[in-house]
């Protein structure tokens, strides 16, 4: 039976609501899939390690990620390093994404809400940054 949620952790579930409903933050009436596939993408970025989630529960639902679930994908296999994962179950894939999340989210949160800067010219200048 393939997963149809996508979990984080309840500890996390104030600053993902916070990230998609306070008007200061740049994801305001974004959705939690937004928010939690920025995270994931933010950690694999910054080189950060996938963290297990201490306690999980089934919060977003695979079809909230519509045509951008191709991400979970790649994301997935960014971690592994080899694209053969996609032949793994879904759950599988689904929970390299979900580590990434995890770690991915409190770096979120502390720059979107207690750095100093627009979060969003930070997160262009280092996109713009070449990795040497």
């Amino acid at each position: 039976m393939t997963k149809d949620y996508l979990s984080y952790s309840k500890e996390n579930t104030k600053k993902y609501s916070d990230l998609v409903t306070k008007s200061t933050s740049p994801f305001c009436k974004k959705t939690m899939a937004d928010v939690f596939l920025f995270a994931a993408a933010l950690a694999i970025k910054r080189g950060l390690p996938p963290t297990k989630l201490k306690t999980r529960a089934d919060n977003i639902p695979i079809s909230a990620f519509g045509e951008q679930e191709w991400l979970l994908n790649a994301i997935a296999i960014v971690e592994v390093k080899d694209n053969k994962i996609l032949f793994k179950e879904k759950k599988v894939i689904y929970g390299v994404v979900e580590e990434y999340a995890n770690t991915g989210i409190d770096f979120l949160y502390k720059e979107v809400f207690e750095t100093e800067g627009d979060f969003l010219k930070k997160i262009e200048l280092e996109c713009r940054i070449k990795d040497e």
